[in-house]
């Protein structure tokens, strides 16, 4: 009987042991949906300043119980795994455990050595790491200390996982279960882990939204322009450092305020601003336009305004960028004034070299300055650069200056002149040349009074240039020169009258002398009534 009493006994509390396991198991799904659903609001409530890292840890020694847990972060830009928390280890341990290594793990970084441990740490599964601390560290921890470390531990199965999204590493945790202690509910973790990956993901995305709107604001604040933000409307919605240096006004003063009712622009810029405001209006990007600002003290500085439409918050909005160009403007006030004395004593001093030779040659008193005006008139003919046409009336200016080299009773001679004597004439292109080329003019003078004479065909002097070896300059001042040459009293013949002279150039066109510019001398004379002066 006592047998039987006690078979009964036994077998009633095998069955509630049974019975109390199969209600386990029923009620485990249940606690940890419920555990889930408690750590999505942990993950929700977090604090901004919080650390999700420690919050993660946290959880995982929950589920786990007795272990060590690590928690890392990955950096993209040093490829390398962080230790960012780890729980498990408290007090005097974890002072001990760091000694033995040597270092502060929480300062470690451990790059990720080759593709194949990148292939790991991305495959997102919880898996059984077999080489211990070693291999857990990439090698970064000595073996030995390894070896120490995980006796002082107490170190049994170490697993691993990573937080990842597709491709993506976030970065990974470890579980060191201590000997003899097998890792339980291997699937929930894993469940876990990719809901803590999300919320990592999203915090990260926080942090590194935050981080880039910082920057931008630093970049804003600091930048040397002066950057703001207007409505559509004009009226001031932000401004940095640089724009309240630029107008005078304290951020706060300019809030809500336009460039109107601020009196910072002058009257005579207020159509040219209305005008920009109309195409920020249309989507349209402006600038950089002048403007001068009335500063708060009343004090006036000239700037580049430059507009840019952008989205805020699905707002439209404009970014206007205004920078300093007061100095600027006062530098080129300076150079234009110290441009226009170059320029005068320039002239002065072309105008002298002019007088000089008319002295030396007084029967051709002012043929350098006919023939000025007539290259210049067919520069401007043929569409030369305001520079170009300059150039072209110096050198026209001054084009016989090498006749200073020839003897005056040979340049007044009133007979026709012998072979010898022409020659010496023909020498004043080279001798003007070489007075003129140690000049810097900042354009080819030298060269276009040494060519001066050269003609289409070759027939010219001193080196019988042909066509395009010939500077167009050469060939427009060598037709000019023919013109007031031929049309002018000369001592060994009156003057031949202007229709002589534009019958020469018209029978010689494109044999002597350049079709284009020849065209360009008739036109003037024929239908635009030129004349000398």
């Amino acid at each position: 009987m006592k047998n039987l009493k006690k078979e009964r006994e036994k077998k009633t509390i095998n069955n509630n042991t049974e019975r109390k396991q199969v209600e386990r198991r029923k009620r485990q799904p249940v606690n940890e949906m419920n555990f889930l659903y408690k750590t999505t609001l942990d993950f929700i409530q977090l604090d901004p300043k919080g650390d999700i890292y420690r919050l993660i840890g946290d959880k995982l020694k929950e589920i786990i119980g007795d272990s060590i847990i690590l928690v890392n972060s990955y950096d993209k830009v040093s490829d390398s795994i962080h230790v960012r928390a780890l729980e498990g280890v408290v007090g005097e341990k974890i002072r001990k455990a760091l000694k033995i290594i040597g270092k502060d793990i929480f300062a470690m970084s451990f790059p990720i050595i080759n593709e194949e441990v990148r292939n790991t740490l991305i495959r997102g599964e919880l898996f059984k790491i077999p080489g211990g601390l070693y291999e857990l560290s990439f090698e970064q921890i000595p073996k030995g200390i390894c070896n120490i470390l995980e006796k002082f531990l107490n170190v049994g199965e170490i697993y691993f996982s990573s937080f990842t999204r597709g491709k993506e590493l976030f970065g990974n945790i470890i579980i060191i279960m201590p000997k003899g202690i097998e890792l339980q509910n291997r699937e929930f973790i894993n469940t876990f882990i990719k809901q803590a990956a999300i919320a990592l993901q999203k915090k990260q995305a926080e942090e590194e939204l935050k981080d880039s709107e910082e920057r931008l604001k630093i970049l804003f604040n600091y930048a040397p322009d002066a950057y703001y933000i207007n409505d559509l409307k004009g009226n001031f919605i932000d401004s940095n450092k640089a724009a309240e240096r630029l107008m005078g006004y304290k951020k706060e003063e300019l809030i809500g305020k336009s460039f109107l009712k601020l009196n910072l622009l002058t009257p005579a810029d207020i159509p040219k601003a209305a005008k920009l405001l109309v195409k920020n209006l249309r989507g349209q990007a402006t600038g950089p336009d002048e403007f001068v600002l009335n500063r708060k003290d009343n004090s006036k500085v000239t700037v580049e305004i430059s507009t840019y439409p952008v989205k805020i918050k699905g707002k439209t909005l404009v970014l206007g960028i205004a920078r300093d160009i007061t100095e600027r403007k006062q530098a080129e006030e300076k150079l234009r004034e110290s441009h226009q004395k170059l320029k005068k004593t320039m002239d002065a001093t072309i105008e002298t070299m002019s007088k000089i030779i008319e002295i030396k040659d007084p029967y051709t008193a002012g043929h350098q300055q006919r023939v000025s005006q007539l290259t210049t008139a067919i520069a401007k003919e043929l569409n030369f650069s305001p520079d170009r046409i300059e150039g072209i009336r110096i050198v026209s200016l001054i084009h016989d200056i090498g006749k200073i080299s020839v003897p005056t009773e040979i340049l007044s001679k009133t007979t026709t002149l012998s072979d010898i004597e022409f020659s010496l004439i023909k020498g004043h292109s080279q001798a003007g040349s070489d007075i003129l080329k140690s000049i810097d003019f900042s354009y080819p003078v030298a060269n276009i009074v040494l060519q001066h004479h050269e003609r289409l065909d070759g027939s010219g002097y001193p080196n019988n240039l042909k066509g395009d070896e010939i500077l167009l300059e050469a060939r427009i001042l060598g037709v000019a020169d023919v013109v007031e040459a031929m049309s002018s009293h000369r001592p060994y013949r009156p003057a031949l009258g202007i229709d002589v002279a534009l019958e020469e150039i018209s029978q010689n066109r494109g044999i002597l002398y350049d079709p284009e510019v020849v065209d360009a001398c008739l036109k003037l004379f024929k239908e635009k009534g030129f004349k000398f002066k």
